[in-house]
């Protein structure tokens, strides 16, 4: 852990330039662009991992919604998902996974191991997310000011970025579709 830290700190690596994610490629989100979100954006938390955003305020209702997104898909869809917690968040989150007998991930999904199937998950303590999408759609994620890329680790692949937690119902109807753009880009179903 304090070589990869001190590698990102000597490095020029910067988080919020999406320029090394492809432009071509499938994209789940329902509209690209998203639309821009309000800045300022989150102060982060300087460390390299785990990667956090100081908390924000968040509405009560807003904060319900958030935490209940992971367990509701995977009720509602127990042929796509399995909830477990995260492997890539310490088993201190539940995380959203394809099934493992699924008979539709993209080969992507099936050739990274870094994350196993994983989703998604939300972070209990300050409400920001992990997600994997096509670097299509993390492209667009980072441009409109919604996240930044993961720092480069071996295994993680391009497209698992940090989702900034959302600060109402406006911007958690824009988390939401970023959630399901990486159900679709994981099981290539769309929610």
């Amino acid at each position: 852990m304090t070589k990869l830290r001190l590698k990102h700190f000597f490095s020029t690596n910067n988080l919020l330039d999406a320029s090394s994610l492809q432009q071509t490629g499938p994209s789940y989100l329902p509209s690209a662009p998203l639309p821009q979100r309000r800045n300022p954006r989150p102060h982060i938390i300087p460390r390299i991992l785990p990667q956090r955003q100081y908390p924000e305020p968040i509405s009560p209702a807003t904060r319900s919604r958030l935490h209940s997104l992971i367990p509701d898909l995977a009720s509602a869809h127990p042929g796509l998902f399995e909830l477990k917690p995260s492997h890539t968040e310490g088993k201190t989150a539940d995380g959203l996974y394809a099934r493992e007998d699924l008979k539709t991930p993209n080969s992507v999904v099936k050739e990274t191991v870094g994350l196993a199937r994983e989703i998604a998950h939300v972070h209990p303590a300050e409400n920001s997310l992990h997600v994997w999408l096509s670097e299509r759609d993390a492209k667009n994620v980072i441009e409109g000011g919604w996240g930044m890329r993961f720092p480069p680790v071996g295994g993680v692949p391009p497209g698992w970025i940090f989702v900034y937690a959302p600060r109402d119902d406006g911007e958690m109807d824009v988390v939401e579709s970023i959630v399901k753009a990486a159900v679709g880009w994981v099981t290539g179903v769309r929610v």
